[in-house]
């Protein structure tokens, strides 16, 4: 009865998906309940993601949590994750971010890089917990180890600001966001484009020259920022002591903008797009 369960499930994921057979969500979510009702986890799941979409049966986001819940509690990752996410958006249930966090480690403890990317993020904004990004961070970084292209873009988004006690560094943001374009993600491209970095890429020798070159275009703005601060404050040490010798006003006093350091602009990075549910 077990094996007929799981049999069940995977007809109708290949039924839902247009596998090997004509497209039919109505006929998915008969076989997936016939298959949750024996307890079956993953179809629970899929039953639930059905009535949380609307697809093959009518839109009911409290029947995706309660299918969710219950996949949720016999193990199933992706039902903790997609659980999380409706106590997140207080769909189908009472928001609670709190609860979405329990429910994300949960699924982050499973190994489940769906979960840990959720619960980094929750850490990074300090969404039902206390905010910390050093934690977010580490989180971020085991679900992008995991190639979870969402969590690879959001690891290079924290390196190109210095979030989360990374220093900021450029050629270690382009080589995340190249991994998550790489596997399809739209933000990791973008962010590519942004950094002036080519992509689609070319060959490993092209793909070193971009990073070389946004690696140097860095270091030099950050030597012109210098030179400037150095100019600007032997300008003013130089002013200061022409006017003490001669008791006119500070030098400070005849100062113009220009003479201000440039705004070294970074350009606006593209923060990830939500997971999808399954």
């Amino acid at each position: 009865e077990k094996g007929n369960s799981s049999a069940m499930s995977s007809l109708g994921w290949m039924i839902q998906n247009g596998r090997g057979t004509a497209k039919d969500n109505k006929e998915a979510v008969r076989l997936y309940r016939q298959a949750a009702e024996k307890g079956e986890p993953f179809a629970m799941v899929e039953l639930g993601w059905m009535y949380q979409q609307g697809r093959g049966i009518a839109k009911n986001e409290a029947e995706a949590v309660r299918w969710y819940r219950q996949g949720a509690e016999k193990g199933d990752s992706w039902g903790m994750v997609n659980l999380g996410e409706m106590y997140e958006k207080g769909q189908g249930i009472a928001k609670n971010e709190a609860e979405a966090v329990r429910w994300y480690r949960k699924a982050a403890d499973t190994g489940h890089s769906g979960g840990m990317g959720r619960l980094a993020l929750m850490y990074e904004y300090g969404q039902g917990i206390a905010k910390n990004e050093v934690e977010a961070v580490r989180w971020y970084r085991k679900a992008a180890d995991q190639n979870d292209a969402w969590a690879q873009n959001a690891l290079g988004v924290m390196y190109a600001q210095g979030k989360g006690g990374l220093s900021r560094n450029i050629y270690d943001a382009i080589n995340w966001w190249t991994k998550a374009a790489d596997r399809g993600d739209d933000s990791g491209r973008k962010n590519l484009e942004k950094a002036g970095v080519r992509y689609p890429r070319g060959s490993r020798r092209d793909n070193l020259e971009a990073w070389g070159t946004a690696f140097i275009g860095q270091l030099l703005l950050s030597l012109l920022l210098a030179y400037v601060l150095f100019t600007a404050f032997h300008k003013k040490a130089a002013e200061g002591s022409e006017a003490e010798s001669t008791e006119e006003t500070p030098a400070s006093a005849g100062r113009t903008q220009s003479d201000d350091p440039p705004v070294v602009k970074y350009p606006t990075l593209v923060a990830a797009e939500p997971y999808a549910a399954t």
